[in-house]
């Protein structure tokens, strides 16, 4: 398996309407998906949010970056559904924890590739987050890259 999989979360400079928004916008959007991702359990609704995103990863011209992270994810992907569903876990409910896999991993793929972690740093202290919590908000966006590629290598 190649490192492809890492550029679906390493923040590249475009000039794009998604680029250019305010980072907390998108951080707003991003852990909306995330937490329907974990309300729902039904194949469909987790569908539908893995699939909202991708209008958004068009719009932000990084969609063969995306792809190369989704590609990465399929061997996970497969293991969530394999190990659920060799435990007892329900065919239709392995494949829903496999969708939510996907899901999660595509609304997070799409915040790091859109958003600098110096912009972040910065929107969080125009509103007065102290600078203490702003820092390491911002030192852990630069360091998933870096825990990618670690996980990539084992």
């Amino acid at each position: 398996m190649s490192l492809r999989f890492v550029q679906g979360f390493k923040f590249t400079k475009l000039n794009t309407p998604i680029h250019r928004l305010d980072p907390r916008s998108k951080f707003v959007v991003t852990l909306g998906l995330f937490i329907a991702a974990l309300m729902f359990t039904n194949i469909l609704a987790l569908l539908v949010i893995f699939l909202v995103q991708i209008p958004l990863i068009i719009a932000a011209k990084t969609i063969g970056r995306w792809l190369n992270s989704m590609r990465g994810g399929v061997t996970l992907g497969l293991f969530i559904f394999v190990m659920n569903f060799i435990f007892g876990t329900p065919f239709a409910q392995s494949i829903a924890f496999a969708i939510r896999f996907f899901a999660i991993m595509s609304a997070f793929s799409f915040f790091f590739m859109t958003t600098s972690a110096d912009d972040l740093g910065l929107a969080l202290e125009e509103i007065h987050v102290p600078f203490s919590i702003a820092f390491t908000f911002t030192t852990a966006v630069r360091l998933v890259p870096s825990m990618a590629i670690d996980a990539q290598t084992v």
